[in-house]
């Protein structure tokens, strides 16, 4: 039976940190079924460490880009898109667009952290 449960906080977060967490709460006891396939998922998906994924968060946030919500953020850093179009797909559904200079901003922060 699941025990009932109260949302302190709701806030996107990366695959890598969903995996960390899952890994974490596995090691504590059974998951259910939704988790074992979100930590399964996370694991197959996750591209950073969530160390990683919380910095080019933090990277992404001080670049200043008010039209760029959380949610977008946290889905550039999950899929670390290599293109303008890649990004420009991520955040069609804002309603203005991005500029270029922001997009080649936001490219040149995902470099750093997609260079090996």
């Amino acid at each position: 039976m699941i025990k009932d449960f109260h949302i302190e906080e709701k806030k996107p977060v990366p695959l890598a940190v969903v995996k960390t967490m899952l890994k974490n709460r596995k090691e504590e006891g059974d998951l259910i079924l939704e988790q074992k396939t979100a930590f399964e998922h996370a694991k197959k998906f996750a591209k950073l460490t969530d160390k990683q994924s919380e910095k080019l968060v933090e990277d992404l946030k001080e670049l200043g880009i008010r039209r760029l919500k959380d949610e977008q953020i946290v889905t550039i850093v999950d899929f670390l898109p290599q293109t303008a179009e890649d990004v420009k797909l991520i955040t069609s559904n804002t309603t203005t667009s991005l500029k270029s200079a922001e997009i080649e901003k936001m490219l040149e922060v995902i470099k750093k952290f997609t260079q090996s």
